[in-house]
């Protein structure tokens, strides 16, 4: 199985992305996303921008500690059971179960809100971890895969 991967440029530098769509069935939310892959995050986040987009129940829920991203500090909202599904390069959908965090700014400045809404979706090493996946990259696409590829 492999689960295609591109490069884009994500806050000025070239990332490597994924699409993939998800469901909450908790909080009866559903949405196809775009999401970095971030080697250095222990967390899979998803953005104050998703979060309002799909309108996150924010002011229902409890949130958990601050983190800080890129030099703003935002609360952790965490979601329990998130259901990715993904599709592979040969066509067929692949789907997994994981934990994560909605994102939103502890700050109620305006410039601070503006630059919380450019932070992307992040899907991070425990989810990597956790599905026994594998990362590869060569120039501008790579895959994801639960393969040996070397």
């Amino acid at each position: 199985m492999r689960i295609p991967l591109t490069v884009r440029e994500v806050a000025g530098v070239l990332r490597p992305v994924v699409v993939f769509s998800y469901q909450i069935p908790s909080i009866r939310m559903r949405g196809r996303i775009e999401a970095l892959i971030d080697t250095g995050s222990p967390y899979t986040l998803f953005s104050e921008a998703e979060g309002i987009r799909q309108q996150f129940p924010y002011s229902r829920r409890q949130h958990d500690t601050s983190i800080g991203i890129s030099s703003i500090n935002a609360w952790k909202y965490p979601v329990n059971e998130v259901q990715l599904a993904f599709l592979t390069a040969e066509g067929q959908v692949v789907r997994f179960t994981t934990n994560g965090f909605f994102l939103k700014s502890t700050s109620d400045k305006q410039d601070v809100r503006g630059q919380s809404a450019c932070l992307p979706n992040i899907l991070g090493m425990d989810f990597i971890f956790n599905n026994n996946l594998g990362f590869w990259m060569k120039g501008k696409s790579g895959f994801l895969t639960d393969e040996d590829v070397l």
